[in-house]
Parts: structure tokens; sequence; C-alpha cells
């Protein structure tokens, strides 16, 4: 896996989605991950990339990276699966040890 622009991801995804369309295909799909302190939100993009349906909450437990791990590797290829949109509601509430990468705008 290597980092991609957002924008860039974004774009490549809706040509591929939209070549697809026309052939009633299902395009490459994102998921949505929302950080928060106690868990962690699941939503995955619709084929056309115009909205995301919320898919379930995994709670934030360093007993449960297995359970997690396993759950990416079966939604993967299930929703054909590309990218990954990371959103962090709380940036103040990481570690100092962890870098926090910021997106630059379209």
């Amino acid at each position: 896996m290597e980092y991609v622009k957002p924008c860039s991801l974004f774009y490549e995804m809706l040509k591929s989605a939209m070549a697809l369309a026309g052939k009633k295909a299902i395009g490459p799909q994102l998921l949505g991950l929302n950080v928060l302190e106690k868990h962690v939100t699941l939503s995955i993009s619709d084929p056309r990339l115009l909205f995301a349906i919320h898919y379930g909450v995994v709670e934030r437990e360093r007993r449960n990276i297995h359970t997690i791990a396993n759950l990416f590797q079966t939604l993967i290829p299930k929703y054909n699966l590309e990218g990954a949109v990371i959103g962090c509601s709380d940036v103040e509430s990481i570690d100092d040890n962890h870098e926090v990468a910021k997106a630059k705008s379209c």
C-alpha cells in the first residue's frame, strides 16, 4: 500500500467508476474510518463514489487488533476497496509520539 494524495486518489477512482458504470460493472470503492477515542466507525462508499454507507463500529482495544485486521481482509475483496479515508475527530487526544499527517487541499 502506498500513500496517494487524496485528490489524486479520488479522481483516479472516479474515472474508473465512470468507465465501469457504462459496462454495468461494480467500480472501486473507498473504506471510511472515523477514529475516535474508544472506537472506530466504518463506512463504505457506493460504487459511484457519491456517498458512503455506515458499515459498523469496532472497539479500539489492543486485544482485538487481529479481529480488525481480519475484518479489513474480508471487506477488501467483498467491496472492491481500493483506498481508505481516515478521519480523526479529536487530533489533540493523539499521543505526542505519533505523527499526524495533514492532507493538502485540492
